[in-house]
């Protein structure tokens, strides 16, 4: 866990931009965009997380 007040504002702003993209997958999904762009999409999540 960040204790520096810069470490935690960038985990903040971090988690918001995952947020972001798990929302951007829920739409794609929902409206029944292509395999291959749902497929990058959640491979570009997953590096966000592993990131965090």
């Amino acid at each position: 866990m960040p204790h520096a007040p810069a470490e935690k504002k960038r985990s903040l702003n971090r988690v918001r931009r995952i947020l972001g993209q798990c929302d951007a997958l829920d739409r794609a999904i929902e409206t029944g965009i292509r395999c291959g762009e749902v497929m990058q999409q959640i491979a570009a999540i997953r590096g966000a997380i592993r990131a965090l």
